[in-house]
């Protein structure tokens, strides 16, 4: 498996720390003044005092490989308060380096490695429970630079660090502070592949671990050895009673939830460092500490581990993309056609990579049918040729088929099982987020790939365009983004307040430093639905209010790939996962994009015009009779018809009654929220004649006709007007045509009267 790196978090909550003392009702050992500074040996060592009975700090050092300050003590302390920067103070001459704090829960890069860790042992994974029983190490993580031609000096209030018992540690000030290299052994491979190892690890396993890696090695004409060479790869060796943890390169983000695993794959985001414990290396079974022995017994975790480097490395960072194109046509074939239904191999194109590795190598472990979820019946090479030949043609030309790993991994795993069925992958079940909270709840931003999904991270990590602070990595944790929404607009925050996702320019995007803006558009995206997606009604192009453009990724999906800004048209499809929602309802749940349509119902208007698309819920043209816009069906309320087609926009004689669903007469009520599962809705606009109330007249107006009355309707009369359309052009033509009729047959009346009277 792949590791995740970095990003802080992760903490037993201090009620669970209840001092020890006070449930043995002992008293604390009060601590002894501080003595003068103590001095700390070359190799890190420190002198202790046994006429003083409180815990000690035995070995202190500032590690090389990472940022890591190491405080080594003599027995089990509070693991809160040792590592905490109040009580821990490091400074660099004159100057303080600012140390990492363990938060409340989550990952932290800041831990205590101890087997009696209470927090560790509050969870099902409880992985330091196999450390060995004289390893009490706080890993404090650091920040900022160290100035090698200054001295480190260790200030330690130790009144605050108790043991079990309740007996403090010694104020104290130690200087000398050195750094040192984690490891202490290494050797290279014919291969050029460093192994490395602390003095906690036999000298002999490494050796053995170094013809592993020659063997999956061989094929050097592949150019793939020389490449993880020329980047510096190297595969760290873990002791037996150790957990992967201590790797300094895989210490960071330390999931207290995370099982104890037996090695780590290496990448470029971890300095090429790959890991694997030496109960596998040996392949240890049977013996009478049940910690020595490896829990794959038939599986080789460093062919597995080793070979995400091989790929990740050896293979994706070449210039030639040969490879990397036939192993991912090889992955998305066997996708797509159902092969490996039901295993981890086929959850994403890394996993598929080193599982496939191992059963080359005929060290991968079977179960007799395809319902295990991470292994199956296939696990032989020569299965494997059969099974899935798209497959086989890859490896074949980047592993041997005439070399064997060495003993004791040169017994090939047991081969019962045998078996040829497909099935198409079963997608993750999502549901629409309900109760969202913008604001307050945390976002994953993610996009679902036949490589898997990955989410945006908060991370410089693309060698390429290493100017780009964002960019993609398989789905880990909680989310890491804060969304503001308001009208169809989305803004998207870093939680930890670290900045805002902008559009810089027409095809870059920054997030950090950049300060929130209500009135900078670069900062608004709008969530656009994919209709080319039907099944997948959580998806949609996130589109920059300022250019119109996409965000996008900047290559084929996989870890560390960047994002830019690109044609709408060609956006990645992402989804918005309200991980604290996903928390509360048990399932992934999502922001549902969807696109509506308001129509404004005018008489004489199409029943379906033309739709203008908008950014959101804006003013229109006042001729304009539709305006489509894209909302979150969780934030979507009815809206005024003001605030769509404009202030000034009216229908003389009509007054707006409210919004129906199109092809229906019935008024929606004004909670209406939009249906789940909808990716479009037409809403039409409802209008009912005004009434008409007669002019208000002033007695004392000398321009008012008392007679009025008599030559109108009469008080109490019916009015036919009050029923009418509203008077238009064409009416008042019509009347003063019939007024000219009637004057000329008047006056035609009144000649032929007159002639007749003269005939009299």
């Amino acid at each position: 498996m792949t590791r995740s790196r970095y990003t802080a978090g992760g903490a037993l909550a201090t009620a669970l720390l209840l001092t020890p003392a006070l449930l043995l009702g002992a008293s604390p050992a009060t601590a002894a003044e501080t003595d003068a500074p103590i001095s700390v040996g070359a190799d890190g060592s420190v002198a202790t005092d046994p006429a003083y009975d409180g815990p000690q700090i035995t070995e202190i050092r500032v590690i090389n490989e990472q940022k890591y300050l190491e405080i080594y003590w003599d027995r089990y302390v509070d693991e809160i308060e040792a590592v905490s920067p109040l009580n821990i103070t490091l400074t660099n001459g004159d100057e303080s380096i600012a140390l990492t704090p363990k938060p409340a829960s989550g990952r932290t890069d800041t831990i205590f490695f101890d087997q009696n860790n209470k927090q560790m042992a509050a969870t099902d994974a409880n992985s330091m429970e196999r450390l060995p029983d004289d390893l009490h190490l706080a890993s404090i993580a650091y920040t900022g630079t160290i100035d090698t031609s200054e001295p480190l000096t260790l200030t330690v209030t130790g009144s605050a660090i108790v043991d079990e018992q309740g007996r403090q540690a010694k104020d104290a000030v130690y200087t000398g502070v050195p750094r040192l290299d984690y490891y202490t052994q290494s050797l290279t491979t014919e291969t050029g592949i460093v192994v490395k190892a602390n003095a906690r690890v036999a000298p002999e396993t490494l050796t053995l671990a170094a013809e592993q890696v020659d063997v999956e090695l061989a094929k050097t004409e592949t150019g793939i050895a020389q490449q993880m060479a020329d980047f510096g790869c190297s595969l760290a060796v873990y002791a037996s009673r150790e957990n992967a943890y201590l790797i300094p390169e895989h210490r960071g983000g330390y999931d207290p939830e995370m099982y104890d695993v037996e090695g780590y794959g290496g990448s470029t985001y971890n300095n090429c460092v790959s890991s694997i414990s030496e109960r596998n290396v040996l392949r240890t079974r049977g013996n009478a500490d049940a910690f020595l022995n490896t829990s794959y017994p038939n599986e080789n975790i460093l062919i597995h581990e080793f070979g995400h480097a091989v790929r990740l490395v050896g293979i994706e960072t070449m210039d030639d993309t040969t490879l990397s194109d036939e192993f991912y046509a090889a992955y998305e074939n066997a996708y797509l056609t159902g092969l490996w239904p039901n295993t981890y191999a086929i959850s994403n194109s890394d996993e598929f990579f080193a599982t496939l590795s191992t059963i080359w190598f005929n060290v991968m472990a079977e179960k007799p049918d395809w319902s295990d979820g991470v292994r199956s019946p296939i696990n032989t090479r020569a299965e494997l040729k059969e099974y899935d030949p798209t497959s086989y043609a890859f490896f074949e030309k980047i592993y041997p088929a005439d070399l064997t790993l060495p003993a004791p991994w040169d017994e090939p795993a047991p081969d019962e099982y045998h078996g040829d069925y497909t099935e198409l992958p079963a997608q993750e079940p999502r549901v629409s987020a309900t109760n969202v909270e913008f604001g307050s709840d945390l976002f994953r931003i993610s996009t679902q790939t036949v490589s898997g999904d990955f989410q945006i991270d908060r991370f410089a990590g693309d060698a390429n365009h290493p100017d780009r602070d964002i960019c993609v990595w398989f789905t880990w944790g909680d989310g890491v983004w804060s969304i503001d929404y308001d009208n169809g607009l989305y803004t998207i925050s870093a939680s930890d307040g670290s900045g805002v996702l902008s559009a810089i320019s027409d095809t870059e995007v920054r997030y950090a430093g950049i300060e929130a803006d209500a009135t900078d558009s670069a900062q608004k995206w709008r969530l656009s639905p994919d209709t080319s997606t039907p099944d997948a009604p959580f998806d949609g192009q996130l589109i920059n209010e300022a250019n119109g453009r996409a965000l996008t990724l900047s290559d084929r999906a996989a870890t560390g790939v960047s994002l830019t800004l690109g044609p709408a048209e060609e956006g990645t499809r992402w989804m918005l996962e309200d991980t604290t929602r996903t928390e509360a309802q048990g399932t992934a749940a999502y922001i549902a994009p969807v696109t509506v349509t308001l129509m404004s119902g005018a008489p004489g208007a199409e029943a379906e015009p033309a739709a203008t698309r908008a950014t959101g819920v804006q003013a229109a043209a006042a001729a304009q009779d539709a305006v489509t816009i894209d909302v979150a069906q969780q934030g979507f309320t009815l809206p005024d018809i003001a605030d769509v087609f404009g202030a000034d926009w009216s229908r003389d004689g009509f007054e707006f009654s409210g919004w129906s669903l199109a092809g229906s007469d019935s008024i929606l009520p004004a909670d209406w929220t939009i249906p789940e599962g909808s990716t479009a809705v037409a809403l039409t606009a409802v209008w009912e004649r005004a009434e008409v109330t007669p002019p208000t007249e002033d007695p004392d107006d000398p321009g008012v006709d008392d007679d009025a009355d008599d030559q109108g309707t009469a008080p109490g009369e019916a009015s036919d007007a009050a029923d009418s359309l509203p008077v238009t052009g064409a009416d008042i033509s019509g009347a003063v045509a019939a007024a000219l009729l009637a004057l000329v047959l008047g006056t035609a009346l009144l000649t032929w009267r007159r002639r007749s009277r003269e005939r009299q």
